[in-house]
């Protein structure tokens, strides 16, 4: 079972504020620290915590784990390099040892058992320095904040709001609405923004082409099933009649073709 913050029964604690961290590693110390960044829309987060807890319970008394939930921990997310989810990074005194990617138990596992078994550094670093080039959790000011929507000249629209994205869906109708979700943490989900500006631009006098980063939206990407990234959402008249997971323009553009022929 997972704590809340400030608890002390053991098991995963919910980590929710970047300060919050940044208090847990300074009086973690030189003990080993393990973060989970999962995601509430995302399947494989979801079924990663039964064996993280058991995980915690396992070793207890010689490491903290800590989960953190990507949507709130963007910038942190940029600087330690997670792309996929669920990623486990083990720290001590700051500096990053190791990292886990994806529902590997075992390899997390025998990582753990590697970092405790290692001498421990009695020095304690702070929480201004960055080590291995990672930068550490300090509050991040709105003008830091990554993968500020904008409008792109290719046909592509970056929406800001909920408000925003139901006035474009008004004013399409009937016409196609294509949706990406996206994040800027995701590696995946970049690279799909070329094959997409050249996707709208051959359908640009047939259908709408959107982005929308999957942070901002959470709610209605748990609502269209979004458990991956990049996710393409096709709409007509604000139903949702096709979905396409992942990097596959080509397909991406049959199911668009076929929208296009059915209406």
């Amino acid at each position: 079972m997972e704590r809340k913050t400030g608890t002390t029964a053991p098991g995963v604690v919910f980590i929710q504020t970047r300060e919050d961290l940044v208090h847990k590693l300074d009086m973690a110390g030189s003990k080993l620290v393990v973060l989970n960044f999962r995601a509430p829309w995302n399947k494989a987060s979801k079924s990663i915590i039964r064996p993280c807890e058991d995980l915690a319970k396992d070793f207890k008394t010689k490491a903290e784990f800590y989960a953190l939930n990507v949507d709130k921990f963007m910038e942190l997310v940029k600087d330690l390099g997670v792309e996929a989810l669920p990623t486990f990074v083990l720290f001590r005194n700051y500096e990053m040892i190791d990292k886990v990617v994806g529902m590997e138990t075992d390899k997390l596992r025998k990582s753990i058992e590697k970092a405790v078994a290692e001498p421990q550094e009695t020095a304690h670093i702070s929480n201004n320095q960055a080590l291995n080039g990672v930068v550490l959790p300090l509050p991040m000011t709105s003008s830091q904040r990554v993968g500020q929507p904008t409008e792109r000249k290719t046909g592509v629209i970056s929406i800001e709001t909920r408000e925003d994205l139901v006035q474009k869906l008004n004013m399409a109708g009937s016409k196609l609405v294509v949706l990406d979700f996206w994040a800027p943490w995701n590696k995946t989900s970049t690279s799909l923004k070329k094959p997409f500006e050249v996707l709208a631009d051959n359908f640009k006098t047939n259908a709408d082409f959107y982005t929308l980063n999957v942070d901002k939206f959470m709610e209605l990407a748990k609502h269209c099933g979004v458990e991956a990234l990049p996710t393409v959402v096709l709409f007509r008249n604000h139903e949702m009649i096709d979905k396409v997971v992942g990097v596959e323009p080509d397909e991406l553009s049959k199911k668009i073709e076929k929208a296009l022929a059915a209406s």
